[in-house]
Protein backbone atom coordinates (compact mmCIF):
# COMPACT_ATOMS: atom_id res chain seq x y z
CA UNK A 1 0.00 0.00 0.00
CA UNK A 2 1.32 3.44 -0.92
CA UNK A 3 1.67 5.82 1.99
CA UNK A 4 -0.42 8.99 1.74
CA UNK A 5 2.63 11.14 1.06
CA UNK A 6 1.06 14.52 0.61
CA UNK A 7 3.50 17.35 -0.04
CA UNK A 8 6.90 15.61 0.00
CA UNK A 9 10.45 16.81 0.62
CA UNK A 10 13.60 15.04 -0.57
CA UNK A 11 16.20 16.30 1.92
CA UNK A 12 19.64 15.86 0.42
CA UNK A 13 22.99 17.63 0.65
CA UNK A 14 22.64 20.91 -1.27
CA UNK A 15 26.32 21.24 -2.18
CA UNK A 16 27.11 17.81 -3.62
CA UNK A 17 26.46 16.92 -7.24
CA UNK A 18 26.71 13.18 -6.56
CA UNK A 19 24.03 13.33 -3.86
CA UNK A 20 21.58 15.02 -6.22
CA UNK A 21 22.35 12.55 -9.01
CA UNK A 22 21.87 9.55 -6.72
CA UNK A 23 18.57 10.92 -5.42
CA UNK A 24 17.03 11.18 -8.92
CA UNK A 25 15.38 7.72 -8.97
CA UNK A 26 13.69 8.32 -5.59
CA UNK A 27 12.71 11.84 -6.64
CA UNK A 28 11.15 10.44 -9.81
CA UNK A 29 9.16 7.83 -7.89
CA UNK A 30 7.80 10.54 -5.58
CA UNK A 31 7.06 13.12 -8.26
CA UNK A 32 5.07 10.53 -10.21
CA UNK A 33 2.50 10.36 -7.41
CA UNK A 34 2.63 13.59 -5.42
CA UNK A 35 3.93 17.17 -5.14
CA UNK A 36 7.67 16.87 -4.57
CA UNK A 37 10.32 19.33 -3.43
CA UNK A 38 14.08 18.99 -3.03
CA UNK A 39 16.85 20.77 -1.12
CA UNK A 40 19.31 20.18 -3.98
CA UNK A 41 21.49 23.22 -4.57
CA UNK A 42 20.75 25.65 -7.39
CA UNK A 43 23.72 24.54 -9.58
CA UNK A 44 22.30 21.00 -9.69
CA UNK A 45 18.61 21.67 -10.16
CA UNK A 46 18.92 21.50 -13.94
CA UNK A 47 19.08 17.72 -13.46
CA UNK A 48 15.39 17.62 -12.54
CA UNK A 49 14.38 19.50 -15.68
CA UNK A 50 16.71 17.35 -17.75
CA UNK A 51 15.10 14.22 -16.28
CA UNK A 52 11.61 15.56 -17.02
CA UNK A 53 10.67 15.98 -13.35
CA UNK A 54 8.58 18.72 -11.78
CA UNK A 55 10.31 19.36 -8.47
CA UNK A 56 9.96 22.40 -6.24
CA UNK A 57 13.03 24.22 -4.92
CA UNK A 58 13.27 24.05 -1.14
CA UNK A 59 15.80 26.05 0.83
CA UNK A 60 18.97 24.32 1.96
CA UNK A 61 18.48 23.14 5.53
CA UNK A 62 21.69 23.22 7.55
CA UNK A 63 21.28 25.30 10.73
CA UNK A 64 24.33 25.11 13.02
CA UNK A 65 23.07 26.53 16.33
CA UNK A 66 20.07 25.55 18.43
CA UNK A 67 18.29 28.88 17.95
CA UNK A 68 18.73 28.69 14.19
CA UNK A 69 17.55 25.08 14.24
CA UNK A 70 14.32 26.06 16.01
CA UNK A 71 13.74 28.99 13.63
CA UNK A 72 14.35 26.74 10.63
CA UNK A 73 11.96 24.15 12.03
CA UNK A 74 9.22 26.80 12.29
CA UNK A 75 9.76 27.81 8.66
CA UNK A 76 9.78 24.18 7.56
CA UNK A 77 6.55 23.50 9.47
CA UNK A 78 4.85 26.45 7.77
CA UNK A 79 5.72 24.93 4.35
CA UNK A 80 3.17 22.19 4.98
CA UNK A 81 5.22 19.10 4.22
CA UNK A 82 3.54 15.83 5.14
CA UNK A 83 6.46 13.56 4.21
CA UNK A 84 10.24 13.90 4.20
CA UNK A 85 12.76 11.41 2.88
CA UNK A 86 15.94 12.02 4.88
CA UNK A 87 18.47 11.22 2.17
CA UNK A 88 21.07 13.36 3.90
CA UNK A 89 22.51 11.01 6.54
CA UNK A 90 22.75 13.37 9.49
CA UNK A 91 21.27 13.54 12.98
CA UNK A 92 20.64 17.27 12.65
CA UNK A 93 18.42 16.85 9.59
CA UNK A 94 16.26 14.30 11.42
CA UNK A 95 16.00 16.53 14.50
CA UNK A 96 15.00 19.45 12.30
CA UNK A 97 12.18 17.49 10.66
CA UNK A 98 11.03 16.14 14.03
CA UNK A 99 10.88 19.68 15.43
CA UNK A 100 9.00 20.75 12.28
CA UNK A 101 6.39 18.08 13.10
CA UNK A 102 6.45 16.56 9.62
CA UNK A 103 4.25 13.46 10.13
CA UNK A 104 6.08 11.02 7.83
CA UNK A 105 9.83 11.09 8.48
CA UNK A 106 11.50 8.31 6.48
CA UNK A 107 15.16 7.38 6.77
CA UNK A 108 17.75 5.12 8.34
CA UNK A 109 19.43 5.15 11.74
CA UNK A 110 22.58 6.96 10.61
CA UNK A 111 24.20 8.89 13.49
CA UNK A 112 21.73 7.33 15.94
CA UNK A 113 18.76 9.28 14.62
CA UNK A 114 16.36 6.34 14.37
CA UNK A 115 14.20 7.43 17.33
CA UNK A 116 13.41 10.70 15.51
CA UNK A 117 11.89 8.91 12.51
CA UNK A 118 8.36 7.69 11.95
CA UNK A 119 9.52 5.01 9.47
CA UNK A 120 12.91 3.49 10.03
CA UNK A 121 14.53 1.73 7.07
CA UNK A 122 16.91 -1.03 8.15
CA UNK A 123 19.53 -2.05 5.59
CA UNK A 124 22.95 -3.69 6.01
CA UNK A 125 25.67 -1.07 6.29
CA UNK A 126 27.45 -2.31 3.15
CA UNK A 127 24.48 -1.72 0.83
CA UNK A 128 24.88 0.92 -1.84
CA UNK A 129 23.25 4.35 -1.80
CA UNK A 130 20.87 3.30 -4.58
CA UNK A 131 19.86 0.24 -2.52
CA UNK A 132 19.34 2.58 0.43
CA UNK A 133 17.05 4.92 -1.49
CA UNK A 134 15.15 2.00 -3.01
CA UNK A 135 14.53 0.93 0.58
CA UNK A 136 13.34 4.41 1.51
CA UNK A 137 10.84 4.32 -1.34
CA UNK A 138 9.69 0.78 -0.55
CA UNK A 139 8.91 1.80 3.03
CA UNK A 140 6.38 4.25 1.57
CA UNK A 141 5.03 1.79 -0.99
CA UNK A 142 6.96 3.28 -3.91
CA UNK A 143 8.90 1.34 -6.54
CA UNK A 144 12.19 3.13 -7.11
CA UNK A 145 13.78 2.11 -10.41
CA UNK A 146 17.42 2.67 -11.31
CA UNK A 147 16.47 5.06 -14.07
CA UNK A 148 17.91 8.55 -14.19
CA UNK A 149 16.32 9.76 -17.42
CA UNK A 150 18.98 12.32 -18.27
CA UNK A 151 19.51 11.14 -21.86
CA UNK A 152 17.11 9.34 -24.22
CA UNK A 153 17.56 5.77 -25.33
CA UNK A 154 19.84 5.51 -28.35
CA UNK A 155 21.76 8.69 -27.54
CA UNK A 156 24.66 8.81 -30.05
CA UNK A 157 28.05 7.78 -28.70
CA UNK A 158 31.59 8.31 -29.92
CA UNK A 159 32.72 4.75 -29.28
CA UNK A 160 36.39 5.48 -29.83
CA UNK A 161 36.50 8.38 -27.34
CA UNK A 162 37.31 7.56 -23.72
CA UNK A 163 36.91 10.07 -20.89
CA UNK A 164 39.14 10.43 -17.84
CA UNK A 165 38.65 12.64 -14.77
CA UNK A 166 42.15 13.17 -13.29
CA UNK A 167 41.24 15.56 -10.46
CA UNK A 168 38.44 16.47 -8.09
CA UNK A 169 37.78 18.03 -4.71
CA UNK A 170 39.74 15.71 -2.44
CA UNK A 171 43.37 14.82 -3.10
CA UNK A 172 43.12 11.54 -1.18
CA UNK A 173 40.69 10.27 -3.83
CA UNK A 174 42.82 11.01 -6.90
CA UNK A 175 44.19 8.31 -9.17
CA UNK A 176 47.97 8.83 -9.29
CA UNK A 177 49.20 10.57 -12.48
CA UNK A 178 51.68 7.79 -13.28
CA UNK A 179 48.84 5.25 -13.15
CA UNK A 180 46.73 7.39 -15.47
CA UNK A 181 49.69 7.83 -17.83
CA UNK A 182 50.02 4.07 -18.27
CA UNK A 183 46.30 3.51 -18.71
CA UNK A 184 46.13 6.33 -21.26
CA UNK A 185 49.03 4.76 -23.15
CA UNK A 186 47.20 1.43 -23.39
CA UNK A 187 44.02 3.12 -24.56
CA UNK A 188 45.90 5.09 -27.22
CA UNK A 189 47.51 1.87 -28.45
CA UNK A 190 44.01 0.47 -28.98
CA UNK A 191 42.97 3.44 -31.10
CA UNK A 192 41.08 5.52 -28.54
CA UNK A 193 41.12 9.29 -28.31
CA UNK A 194 41.23 10.54 -24.72
CA UNK A 195 39.19 13.43 -23.32
CA UNK A 196 40.18 14.83 -19.93
CA UNK A 197 37.24 16.21 -17.95
CA UNK A 198 36.78 18.17 -14.75
CA UNK A 199 35.46 21.38 -13.33
CA UNK A 200 36.85 24.92 -13.35
CA UNK A 201 40.00 25.18 -11.24
CA UNK A 202 41.00 21.57 -11.90
CA UNK A 203 42.98 22.28 -15.06
CA UNK A 204 46.27 21.65 -13.28
CA UNK A 205 45.46 17.97 -12.83
CA UNK A 206 45.46 17.33 -16.57
CA UNK A 207 48.73 19.02 -17.51
CA UNK A 208 50.98 16.02 -16.85
CA UNK A 209 48.74 13.78 -18.97
CA UNK A 210 48.74 15.76 -22.19
CA UNK A 211 50.25 14.18 -25.30
CA UNK A 212 49.18 13.41 -28.84
CA UNK A 213 45.73 11.84 -28.78
CA UNK A 214 44.79 13.40 -25.42
CA UNK A 215 42.43 16.37 -25.48
CA UNK A 216 42.09 18.71 -22.49
CA UNK A 217 38.43 19.58 -21.84
CA UNK A 218 38.82 20.37 -18.14
CA UNK A 219 36.87 23.46 -17.13
CA UNK A 220 35.46 24.00 -20.62
CA UNK A 221 31.84 23.07 -19.96
CA UNK A 222 29.16 24.15 -17.55
CA UNK A 223 27.43 21.31 -15.71
CA UNK A 224 24.32 21.27 -17.94
CA UNK A 225 26.61 20.95 -20.97
CA UNK A 226 28.48 18.08 -19.34
CA UNK A 227 25.47 15.77 -19.58
CA UNK A 228 25.56 15.49 -23.36
CA UNK A 229 29.36 15.40 -23.35
CA UNK A 230 29.57 12.52 -20.90
CA UNK A 231 26.66 10.73 -22.55
CA UNK A 232 28.54 10.70 -25.86
CA UNK A 233 31.66 8.92 -24.53
CA UNK A 234 32.56 5.34 -25.26
CA UNK A 235 33.71 4.88 -21.66
CA UNK A 236 34.87 6.79 -18.62
CA UNK A 237 37.41 6.43 -15.80
CA UNK A 238 37.05 8.51 -12.67
CA UNK A 239 37.74 8.49 -8.97
CA UNK A 240 34.74 8.77 -6.66
CA UNK A 241 33.17 12.18 -7.22
CA UNK A 242 30.33 14.10 -8.80
CA UNK A 243 31.34 13.54 -12.43
CA UNK A 244 31.68 9.81 -11.74
CA UNK A 245 28.06 9.60 -10.61
CA UNK A 246 26.92 11.89 -13.42
CA UNK A 247 28.68 9.72 -16.00
CA UNK A 248 26.88 6.63 -14.71
CA UNK A 249 23.57 8.50 -14.77
CA UNK A 250 24.24 9.43 -18.41
CA UNK A 251 24.39 5.72 -19.27
CA UNK A 252 28.12 5.70 -20.03
CA UNK A 253 30.07 2.59 -19.02
CA UNK A 254 32.20 3.89 -16.20
CA UNK A 255 35.07 2.67 -14.05
CA UNK A 256 34.95 4.12 -10.54
CA UNK A 257 38.18 4.06 -8.53
CA UNK A 258 37.75 4.08 -4.76
CA UNK A 259 40.19 4.62 -1.93
CA UNK A 260 39.35 6.28 1.38
CA UNK A 261 35.59 6.59 0.86
CA UNK A 262 33.14 3.79 1.57
CA UNK A 263 33.04 2.22 -1.88
CA UNK A 264 30.35 -0.28 -0.89
CA UNK A 265 28.01 2.62 -0.13
CA UNK A 266 28.70 4.79 -3.17
CA UNK A 267 29.75 2.37 -5.89
CA UNK A 268 28.05 1.50 -9.18
CA UNK A 269 28.70 -2.17 -9.96
CA UNK A 270 25.61 -2.52 -12.11
CA UNK A 271 24.48 -1.64 -15.64
CA UNK A 272 27.87 -2.22 -17.29
CA UNK A 273 29.89 -0.26 -14.73
CA UNK A 274 32.92 -1.55 -12.82
CA UNK A 275 34.51 -0.59 -9.51
CA UNK A 276 38.19 -0.88 -8.59
CA UNK A 277 39.13 -0.51 -4.93
CA UNK A 278 42.56 0.58 -3.74
CA UNK A 279 44.05 -1.90 -1.23
CA UNK A 280 43.81 -0.66 2.38
CA UNK A 281 41.74 2.28 1.11
CA UNK A 282 44.86 4.13 -0.02
CA UNK A 283 44.92 5.35 -3.62
CA UNK A 284 48.73 5.11 -3.58
CA UNK A 285 48.24 1.32 -3.54
CA UNK A 286 46.23 1.38 -6.77
CA UNK A 287 48.38 -0.06 -9.55
CA UNK A 288 48.12 0.50 -13.32
CA UNK A 289 47.36 -3.23 -13.71
CA UNK A 290 44.35 -2.99 -11.37
CA UNK A 291 42.94 0.01 -13.19
CA UNK A 292 43.59 -1.42 -16.65
CA UNK A 293 41.84 -4.68 -15.77
CA UNK A 294 38.77 -2.65 -14.82
CA UNK A 295 38.96 -0.50 -17.97
CA UNK A 296 39.19 -3.60 -20.14
CA UNK A 297 35.91 -4.81 -18.71
CA UNK A 298 34.04 -1.81 -20.04
CA UNK A 299 35.77 -1.61 -23.43
CA UNK A 300 35.11 -5.32 -23.90
CA UNK A 301 31.45 -5.58 -22.86
CA UNK A 302 31.35 -9.34 -23.31
CA UNK A 303 33.73 -9.70 -20.36
CA UNK A 304 31.98 -7.17 -18.15
CA UNK A 305 29.74 -8.42 -15.37
CA UNK A 306 29.65 -5.34 -13.20
CA UNK A 307 32.43 -6.57 -10.97
CA UNK A 308 34.34 -5.12 -8.08
CA UNK A 309 38.14 -5.39 -8.37
CA UNK A 310 39.77 -6.77 -6.34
Amino acid sequence: MILDLGKTLILTHPARLGDTVMSLPLTRACSDVTETWSTAGAPFRFLFERAGLEVGAAEALNPKRLGALIDEARRLRSAGFQTVFLVRPSFRSALLCWLARIPNRIGDATEGRGFLLSRLVNLPRERSELDRLEGFGASAGLKVERRFGLVPEGHPRRRSVFGIVPGGSYGQKFIAPDVLQQVIGQLLERGYTIELHGGPGEEVFGQALLREGVEDHIGRYKLPEMVDRLASLGGMLSADGGLYHLSVACGTRTVGAYGPTSFRNWWHDWGGNVVVHAPAGDMRNLTPEMVWEAVERIIKPSTNTGTTIP
